[in-house]
């Protein structure tokens, strides 16, 4: 019930962080290639403030005026059509002497593909799930050597791979014919319509995330031609049967801002396309969700810190539509939920069996959200009602509320975990209100582990639900739970070859911050000849030193649970720990953690708390050497990490697409997220945000030498005084634009070649742009290993586990 663009953004996000990360290359491996050569500097004056005809800000008393005017060099790299001759040729010399600067790890680095490969089940799929009423059971399916998934459905009830082959099985979408001669190809929703002969899949072959709907007949197996529909965000749903489908638009600046219904005509009849609603506020992004009753479709506008939904009744919908065809008008039957309140958030779904709606909200001051309802028929906030029996409680951090016919499981985080409440509610035949007359939160036997409500659930009145379970030594693991008793049964635990969970340890510590706050870790490593079992594993993993690799985010409120990744299984081979950092600006201890401790003016505590997280490891002697990476704006984590940390502390670093020009990027709202965004980070137009801001943007804090005494708790760590850096980027990245990365190492190579570095050796610093992807990097299952492989090649270098380095 949250917006479905923005849940799949962070899901996948979080999944290719949490799965895999890399590092980086020996210093000395530099002096064999020549460093690119002096990048132009052109000055182009960037301006804070006002300036006629753009939205900068919601706020114009506080907006400098006239503007702070500020001098890039770089600007120039900046190329919104990705086509420049001279961008180009500066990403590619970029890329050629990262490919040199590597060239003797080329061999490792396939050595580490080999064994990542090793432990992926090629030929491989997941349990199949009940959709719909006709007694179809979905699946997708991934074969060796092929990049790409097969979507399957069966009308089998067996799980067995062997089972479910040739005539048992009908492929409705190979996304491997879908992708032929694409050099990127990501497919979005795959969505069966509600008579299961048609699908709606949505396909991106630049990683711009621009997307064409398509439409397949599944008894033909042909496209349905002049009914593609163009440039959406690839949100899709359909109405009630398959004479209606809606979709969603984007704005210049890549913002979902438009809900759009396309009503199909019968026999050959021309379809009708109707703009349902736009959304003017750039602050706001829309997605669009169907009920878990599929009787009502729900379109949502979201900032950062502000709802407001709408809804469609399909059934009410689907009678206009069998009266007038195409030519019905939809628009009317859009109704608001509740208006948008600054600072409110709220998320819906349909208690169909209660005649109710079902919120979670942060109204009333309630900032970690409670459980409140309304009925149907009047559901604006001034007839929302909170849950006698399930109050609001503010160490349970609630995220998400999901309605069967005969209960409501709800998830959220509690301790530090997702956790999973199964309640089954009651309406009073007097007040017409709707209780919770049993709660019960599901329980699991690990100390540290991550537990999500899962996708596949598509049957509204089940009494048992899918989830995913995972831990940093299990496996991802497809469960059912029981909706009456809460007991869990194993279906299918994915298998991964050559993996042993016995060889293996997790565990969690805290690392306290400069202001005291304690940080959480979790820890996963590989036991050694001398570990002993049913001793204390914290003791013994803290008693001798490794090789750390040390992971973070910490901003938008996204969670790094510790779940299991397959890809990290070369680094702990290799007798590395493996380390996820908890830090604020995450939700990982309560909303709070987020919007209190680690956005706009608490957001350098984000940066802090890792610094302290590293420290803590040397300090305890856990760690011999460090390695840190991170993605997006945990790239940014990185990025001002490397400027804020004592020289030395780190020995590798890899910044994945990483947002390190905050303070150019958030004055200019012709960028894409850069609206939006001013409700995460604070807006530099504003006198308030813009010295704060300054003050940790990578690219604004790159000085050539390291202060030799910290200020303000900070210290001031100078270019020359970097561990070895790689960073990635996607020239297609509509989320963090490829100059960001661009523009970030030709200022560290400009301070360099204008200060040296002295008697020491000049730090590593490469730079790797895929020309073809953008910002979730291959589409390509191999081709996404070989770059984790390349990744990890470059900090096990680094870190000198490369040359015989010995297999646990």
């Amino acid at each position: 019930p949250s917006l479905a663009l923005m849940v799949s953004w962070v899901r996948g996000l979080q999944r290719r962080i949490t799965g895999g990360g890399g590092v980086g290359v020996r210093r000395s491996a530099t002096t064999m290639s020549s460093k690119p050569g002096a990048v132009a500097r052109v000055n182009q004056a960037v301006k804070f403030g006002v300036v006629p005809g753009e939205n900068r800000g919601n706020n114009p008393d506080l907006l400098f005026d006239p503007p702070v005017v500020r001098e890039d060099p770089y600007f120039w790299l900046r190329d919104d059509t990705r086509k420049s001759d001279k961008v180009i040729d500066y990403l590619k010399q970029e890329n050629a002497h990262c490919t040199a600067a590597t060239a003797h790890i080329e061999s490792f680095s396939e050595e580490i593909y080999h064994e990542m490969k090793s432990h992926l089940k090629e030929t491989d799929q997941e349990v199949p799930y009940p959709w719909g009423s006709l007694g179809w059971r979905y699946f997708t399916r991934t074969l060796e050597g092929k990049s790409y998934k097969l979507h399957c459905r069966t009308q089998s009830e067996s799980i067995l791979e062997a089972d479910l082959q040739g005539d048992a099985i009908d492929v409705v979408l190979d996304e491997n014919e879908v992708a032929k001669d694409q050099s990127y190809c990501d497919v979005g929703c795959v969505l069966p319509s509600p008579s299961q002969q048609l699908l709606a899949y949505a396909v991106d072959n630049t990683g711009y995330e621009t997307y064409k709907v398509y439409l397949k007949d599944l008894d033909t197996k042909e496209l349905i031609q002049d009914e593609v529909i163009e440039e959406t965000t690839g949100d899709v749903e359909w109405g009630l049967e398959d004479s209606v489908i809606f979709y969603s638009k984007q704005d210049k600046a890549h913002r979902p801002h438009q809900l759009w219904v396309r009503v199909r005509g019968a026999d050959g009849a021309a379809p009708s396309d109707q703009l349902l609603f736009q959304e003017d506020d750039e602050r706001f992004w829309l997605g669009t969700w169907k009920s878990r009753s599929g009787k009502i479709l729900f379109m949502g506008c979201r900032s950062k810190e502000t709802t407001e939904v709408h809804m469609v009744d399909l059934v009410q919908l689907q009678e206009k539509v069998a009266a007038s065809g195409p030519a019905v008008e939809v628009k009317g039957l859009l109704k608001m939920v509740s208006a948008r309140e600054q600072g409110v958030i709220y998320k819906v779904d349909h208690m169909e069996s209660c005649n109710a709606l079902v919120f979670l909200t942060n109204a009333w001051g309630k900032k970690e959200f409670t459980l409140c309802a309304s009925p149907v028929d009047a559901p604006d906030r001034a007839n929302w009602y909170e849950m006698d029996s399930f109050q609001y409680d503010p160490s349970k951090y609630l995220l998400g509320a999901y309605c069967f016919k005969d209960y409501l499981v709800l998830s959220g985080r509690e301790g530090g975990l997702t956790r999973l409440w199964v309640l089954h509610l009651s309406l009073d035949a007097a007040t017409k209100k709707v209780d919770v007359a049993k709660a019960k939160r599901i329980e699991f036997e690990e100390e540290a582990y991550e537990v999500n409500f899962s996708s596949r659930n598509k049957i509204f009145d089940a009494e048992s639900f899918r989830v995913i379970y995972s831990s940093m030594v299990t496996p991802d693991s497809t469960m059912m739970v029981d909706s009456k008793t809460g007991a869990s049964t194993l279906v299918k635990m994915e298998e991964v070859p050559g993996y042993d969970a016995s060889k293996y340890a997790t565990l969690r510590l805290e690392a306290k911050a400069r202001d005291g706050t304690l940080i959480p870790m979790s820890v996963v490593f590989k036991k050694d000849a001398d570990f002993v079992e049913g001793k204390d594993i914290k003791a013994q993993f803290q008693s001798k030193q490794r090789p750390t690799y040390l992971y973070g985010y910490g901003s938008y409120g996204s969670c790094m649970d510790p779940s299991f990744g397959m890809s990290r299984l070369p680094l702990l081979d290799r007798g590395m720990a493996y380390v996820i950092a908890h830090i604020r600006g995450g939700s990982e201890l309560g909303r709070g953690w987020y919007e209190k401790e680690g956005k706009y003016l608490t957001k350098c505590n984000t940066f802090d708390d890792f610094i302290d997280c590293a420290k803590f490891l040397k300090s305890t002697g856990t760690a011999s050497k460090i390695a840190i990476e991170g993605r997006s704006a945990g790239g940014l984590l990185i990025g001002a990490c490397l400027n804020r940390a004592p020289p030395g502390l780190f020995d590798a670093a890899v910044a994945g697409v990483p947002f390190v020009d905050v303070m150019t990027t958030m004055c200019d709202p012709s960028i894409p997220l850069t609206v939006i965004e001013w409700e995460e980070w604070g807006n530099p137009n504003e006198s308030k945000y813009h010295d704060y801001i300054k003050s940790y943007s990578p690219i604004d804090n790159v000085q050539s030498a390291s202060s030799s005494e910290e200020k303000d708790g900070v210290d001031k760590c100078g270019v020359a005084d970097y561990p070895a850096l790689l960073i990635t980027a996607g020239l297609h990245d509509p989320r963090v634009a490829y100059w960001e990365p661009a523009k970030w190492m030709a200022t560290m190579r400009h301070v360099l070649a204008e200060s040296g570095s002295g008697d020491k050796p000049e730090p590593v610093l490469l730079l790797k742009t895929d020309l073809t992807s953008g910002h979730f990097s291959a589409s390509d299952r191999y081709k996404w290993l070989k770059e984790r492989s390349f990744d990890y090649a470059f900090v096990l270098d680094v870190l000198g586990l490369m040359d015989g380095s010995p297999k646990l």
